[in-house]
């Protein structure tokens, strides 16, 4: 039987081959087979996300050869990388080899060895499909942003730019740290060092840490020489003394990050370079003596986990190097962080016992460092403390007043000697790499003397640069990427010059800068550092299968499409153009300067005014040189992969190339250009001339005694004289006191006669002689003050809509500056202003009582109508015109520098600068102006009537039509209510005349008022009047017209008996006579009923034949249930009425029953029906019309003739049922307002 296993490399192929022996064959599929083709975006949005793989261009062989080689094998075993990317790439081979998903083929070494191989080999299983959808969401999101954003950025930016979900992040922490830096003010502070002398008459030195009070912070010079004055004639004494012991422990072992920044801050590595360099040691490497293994652990992981077993062989390595007493007490163990995976060992050698220097010959110079980092990195983890001795001084030092008065300053001094190294033997973490000071042996109490006092004054820093050590670093705490990322990031934002690297510190090119700034205004989640490490931890939840990878593409890209669309409709017709690209080359067609684009070939030259101008030719670097060929211009050009090569501008009619670089020199026997190769060797190319010069430099040992001796003497003479003069001009030496020197030449044996080499002597004399020429210097410059602020503000007051403006600014300030010394060779003054739209500056101010010698003024003032706080005005008052009623709060900050700057007559040149900050703020005390009031009603109607029954020298009284009317009245604007936002106004109600009254909307008629007791003293008891209501806030006013009428309704009447007094009298026989007996509620009428001869009733009350009018008539005779009291109505004949009746008095029908069941004539109230139709009289009787709430239901009374109606619509369009009740779709309405 055979067995195929595939692997990604043929170096670990090779490696693990020679440990698996016969039966085995091993492969290499040479990382991925198989990815999302690069021509377009290869995911399937709609579908959730579907990614549509296809295998790798020009990996078509080797998947067809991995195909024969399955098919001839019995079995095959899936061995790429334990990580996400390996599980992918263990997948995807399943996939093309028709592989079944759910045998268990996937094994993962941790490490190439013997040991390792068989552990793996021994546990396998199937393909994990959590860290394959963890793989696929990373790769599929990475190719929606790519894909999506890049030809954006590219179209407003710069042809051919990219951008990336966490390169762009990346990008932008660089950019934000350059701002940082920029923004930086630095602040002053001042230190004070002390050398003491003990009594063992040993100097060690001590720093001022505070006085009697406690610390001492010393913010400028004239508070360092306040205390050096105090120190002045000061004894100094041991105080306190304080000695220990401490303990250094080791630093873990390395994780991927941790081993990126270590190997970039010891090694100088890049990122990519060491883990290049740590994936060779790990595939393996064929060791002298050993054979072809694995040297390390795998090299991507997050983890500080170390195995027992690599425990016990390091403990056995590091008893047998060093010795028993370096093991610690107790076995270290490190706690890995909480979001780590956690998914492999800590980077450590895979074997403890191969200690670097037996290797060292079998790796290269990198594999050598790098692996000398990891194995004394890993054995110092598990060795024991570095045990240190500790001491502590305190000198009191006080002259003889603050003495008596118990004042000091106090000097501090620290030191250590190590008492055991521990695991500094073999590895030193940054903190222990100076070597501690020893302090000499001193008590309390001793007198140090002072031998010196070094002030010295300081600056604060602003944050430093990211390194690649710092970045990896910041990308580990923020959470953006992966470990197993970081140096393709890195590579990735430098290749394509959004960051440069200088002195090993990243620095944003502008092409950065304003692709950072396009993103954080359009795509601020993109860059957002917190959303992208929140995204980190989504996927990584994918990994152990908490979440699907498919809601997270989901979550994301709906958002991320939104911004996209809303920036390109944003930025239309918008191009950035960076200030790099921008030329000194005329366009020869229009003039304009011409621009550097870029085009599918690469960088060219473009005219701005395309398409009017269309004008555009190749980028040509010129160098100074000539070609040595035809004499044409030699020019800097580009091969296919980047590399810069030099060739004739003349190409092709001239072949002439080369990769040596052209110089400023000429060639001096044939004139021709000289070029510089490797090795600092300058030649001529010229065919046939040969020239060739590598020079020796021979320097002077200034050093020596014969120099020292005369500059000492010399500048101690000159200094005696506080420099204010020239040494004087002297010859010395002249080749005899000294001045001599001989210079040795050899030539290479290779290269002399015979091969031996050839020595030639050269005598120099040395003539020295002192030219003074010096002038002095300006030394140091400052201004009185180190920052300005002014504040310019716009106050608004009235009216919010149409506001009173006025814009003021704060007071000028005055710029004085000095110099030191004060007697330097002048040679002028200048003050400059970093940008004059910001502020304007008067050089040269003199302010009163003060002259203008040592030092100038300036008077510096804001500008206040300048274009930048007039865009802000603008910018406000634009988004004020969308939002009227909301105050305008438009604020802004500019700042620029003024510098004071003397030019010496060296040409030296020292300034001082003051940072001048303007805040423009906005003071809006608008207020928002009523402009209209509205209410719900234009008129009211009030129509009183009052009724007055029982007897007339004690009426009962009833109001009807007197119920308080409500009017809903609204402030235009609303913002302008008081309670709305700083809304101050509030309405006010009130009524002209008084028949009215008018609270908060509420209208009720006075029925007390003067109009209506007039109309009750005269006859017919009517009246009308008219009132107006007005609804008022600050000078608006909304007027509402109310009518009122009253009419007096009387019912009384007159008489000992009860009787009612109007009506006439009536003959005819008596029917009955009823007799007034029982209790009589109060204002009923008792009297006699007679029936007349026509069949028709009369009443008669003492004597009295009603006629004409109601009575509310007592029935003594009145049974349980029946009322006692009914009102009836007789006609001017005095007949009693039945049926419908209209009273003409108040206009309203009433129904007098017609029955003759007992209850003939007496007036119905409630429900009645006539014929087929419904009636409702009220309680009073009145015959009622519209609307009505009856019994908890709402019927409509028909306006005209008051029957109800049923099953149809109202003529104000709503729908009553069969029964007459108002219904919604169907559903009866009850107890509502409608």
């Amino acid at each position: 039987m055979s067995t195929l296993v595939i692997v990604e490399s043929p170096a670990k192929a090779k490696t693990i081959k020679k440990y698996l022996g016969p039966g085995y064959e091993v492969v290499a599929s040479m990382g991925h087979v198989r990815d999302l083709p690069a021509a377009k975006l290869s995911v399937d949005v709609k579908h959730d996300f579907a990614p549509k793989y296809a295998v790798i261009k020009g990996k078509e062989k080797l998947v067809s050869e991995l195909k024969k080689d399955v098919e001839k094998s019995d079995k095959v075993i899936l061995a790429t990388d334990p990580d996400r990317e390996g599980e992918a790439i263990s997948w995807h081979l399943s996939t093309l080899l028709d592989l079944n998903l759910e045998d268990k083929n996937r094994v993962t070494f941790n490490e190439i060895t013997k040991t390792g191989i068989k552990n793996g080999m021994d546990h396998p299983r199937a393909v994990d499909m959590n860290l394959v959808n963890a793989q696929q969401a990373r790769r599929i999101l990475d190719r929606l942003v790519g894909y999506r954003l890049s030809p954006f950025i590219s179209q407003k930016i710069r042809r051919g730019l990219s951008a990336g979900r966490v390169q762009s992040v990346a990008v932008r922490m660089i950019v934000d740290r350059e701002e940082e830096i920029r923004a930086f003010k630095p602040e002053e502070y001042w230190t004070i060092d002390a050398k003491f002398t003990a009594p063992s008459r040993k100097v060690f030195s001590a720093s001022l840490y505070g006085d009697e009070n406690g610390k001492i912070k010393i913010e400028n010079k004239e508070q360092s020489d306040a205390i050096l004055s105090r120190l002045d004639g000061a004894s100094y004494s041991v105080k306190t003394l304080k000695k220990g012991t401490r303990k250094k422990n080791p630093a873990p072992p390395f994780t991927t990050s941790t081993l990126q920044q270590e190997a970039s801050r010891k090694l100088g590595f890049q990122t990519q370079k060491t883990m290049r360099t740590a994936q060779e040691l790990y595939e393996g490497v064929d060791v002298q003596g050993i054979g072809t293994t694995g040297l390390i652990t795998y090299m991507r992981t997050d983890s500080l986990r170390i195995s027992e077993e690599a425990r016990a062989q390091a403990a056995a390595a590091i008893e047998d190097i060093f010795g028993k007493e370096y093991l610690p007490d107790k076995p270290r163990y490190y706690k890995t962080g909480a979001n780590a995976q956690d998914g492999h060992e800590a980077i450590r050698p895979a074997t403890p016992s191969i200690t670097p220097e037996r290797v060292k010959d079998s790796l290269t110079s990198d594999q050598y460092k790098l692996y000398n980092l990891i194995w004394k990195r890993f054995m110092a983890s598990l060795m024991a403390s570095c045990v240190q001795d500790t001491v502590k001084l305190e000198i009191a030092g006080a002259n003889e007043k603050d003495a008596a008065e118990g004042k000091y300053c106090l000097f501090t001094a620290a030191g250590y000697s190590v008492r055991f190294d521990g695991f500094t033997k073999v590895y030193e973490i940054s903190d222990d790499e100076s070597k501690g000071s020893l302090l000499p042996e001193i008590k309390v109490g001793d007198t140090a003397k002072l031998k010196e006092l070094i002030p010295s004054q300081h600056f604060t820093s602003p944050p430093p640069r990211f390194t690649e050590a710092s970045l990896v670093k910041e990308f580990e705490e923020k959470g953006i990427g992966r470990p197993s990322t970081y140096s393709t990031i890195i590579t990735t934002i430098v290749k394509r010059n959004y960051v440069k690297r200088e002195s090993k510190q990243f620095v944003p090119t502008e092409l950065g800068e304003a692709t950072t700034k396009l993103l954080k205004e359009k795509f601020p989640r993109i860059v957002n550092v917190k959303f992208t490490a929140q995204m980190e931890d989504m996927l990584d939840r994918v990994d152990s299968g908490d979440i699907d990878y498919v809601s997270v593409l989901d979550d994301f890209y709906g958002e991320f499409e939104k911004s996209l669309d809303k920036a390109k409709a944003e930025m239309k017709d918008v191009k950035i153009q960076l200030e790099e690209d921008i030329t000194d080359i005329p366009c020869e067609k229009c003039g304009r300067m011409m621009v550097i684009k870029t085009g599918r070939y690469g960088r060219f030259l473009a005219c701005p005014g395309y398409p009017e101008c269309k004008n555009a030719k190749p980028l040509v670097l010129e160098t100074n040189a000539k070609c040595p060929k035809c004499g044409a211009k030699v020019i800097e050009r580009k091969t296919k992969r980047g590399y810069t090569f030099y060739g004739c501008s003349n190409w092709p009619g001239c072949d002439f190339m080369t990769w040596d670089k052209p110089t400023d020199e000429i060639c001096p026997q044939c004139g021709k250009s000289l070029f510089k190769k490797k090795g600092g060797v300058v030649e001529c190319l010229n065919e046939g001339c040969g020239y060739t010069k590598k020079s020796a430099s021979i320097e002077l040992n200034l050093n020596a005694g014969f120099f020292k001796d005369i500059v000492g003497k010399a500048e101690a003479e000159q200094a005696k004289k506080q420099y204010r003069y020239p040494i004087e001009d002297t010859i010395y030496g002249n080749g005899i006191q000294g001045g001599l020197a001989v210079l040795t030449a050899k030539t290479r044996p290779v290269s002399s006669f015979e091969e031996k080499s050839v020595t030639a002597n050269c005598r120099i004399p040395v003539t020295f002689q002192i030219k003074d020429r010096t002038k002095v210097a300006a030394e140091g410059a400052s201004l009185n003050k180190t920052a300005l602020n002014f504040t310019v503000t716009r106050k608004l007051t009235g009216d919010r809509k149409n506001p009173q403006e006025t814009l003021t600014v704060s007071a000028p300030q005055i710029l004085s500056g000095t110099f030191a010394p004060d007697y330097f060779d002048k040679k002028d003054i200048n003050w400059t202003v970093g940008d004059h739209a910001i502020i304007q500056m008067d050089a040269g101010f003199v302010e009163e009582g003060i002259a203008d010698g040592d030092y100038r003024n300036a008077k510096v003032s804001a500008k206040k109508d300048t274009r930048w706080i007039l865009d802000l005005m603008e910018a406000d008052d634009a988004a004020h015109s969308e939002h009227i009623y909301e105050k305008r709060t438009g604020y802004g900050t500019r700042s620029t520098d003024v510098i004071m700057a003397a030019k010496d007559a060296l040409g030296n040149i020292q300034s001082a600068a003051c940072s001048v900050k303007v805040d423009f703020v906005t003071d809006d005390q608008t207020v928002v102006m009523p402009e209209e009031i509205r209410a719900d009603q234009d008129t009211l109607t009030f129509a009183l009537t009052l009724t007055k029954s029982g007897s007339r020298y004690n009426p009962v009284l009833s109001w009807e039509g007197s119920d308080a009317q409500k009017i809903t009245a609204e402030l235009v604007p609303e913002a302008a209510l008081k309670g709305n936002g700083d809304g101050n106004f509030v309405l006010e109600w009130r009524s002209r005349s008084g028949a009215v009254k008018a609270e908060n909307g509420v209208i009720s008629a006075d029925t007390g008022a003067s109009w209506i007791t007039e109309a009750m003293k005269k006859y017919p008891y009517t009246a009308e009047t008219t009132d107006e209501i007005t609804v008022k806030a600050g000078t608006i006013e909304k007027k509402i017209p109310v009518k009122l009428t009253f009419k007096l309704v009387d019912r009384t009447w007159s008489g000992s008996s009860g009787g009612h007094s109007s009506g006439s009298g009536s003959t005819g026989s008596v029917l009955k006579k009823l007799q007034n007996t029982g209790e009589q509620p109060k204002g009923s009428i008792a009297g006699e009923w007679r029936k007349e001869a026509d069949g028709s009733w009369r009443f008669v009350s003492g004597g009295k034949t009603y006629a004409g009018e109601w009575a509310w008539i007592y029935n003594p005779y009145a049974k349980e249930g029946q009322e006692k009291t009914s009102w009836f109505h007789f006609a001017s004949d005095g007949r009693m009425q039945t049926g419908w009746f209209l009273d003409e008095k108040d206009g309203s029908w009433y129904y007098l029953r017609k029955t003759s069941d007992g209850n003939q004539g007496k007036m119905q109230t409630g429900w009645l029906k006539e014929g087929e139709k419904w009636y409702y009289l009220g309680p009073t009787g009145r015959m009622t019309k519209g609307w009505n709430w009856i019994d908890g239901k709402c019927y409509y009374m028909d306006q005209k003739n008051g029957h109800m109606l049923a099953g149809c619509m109202t003529p104000d369009g709503y729908t009553v049922d069969d029964t007459g009740a108002w219904c919604v779709h169907g559903v009866v309405q009850t107890f509502g307002k409608k």
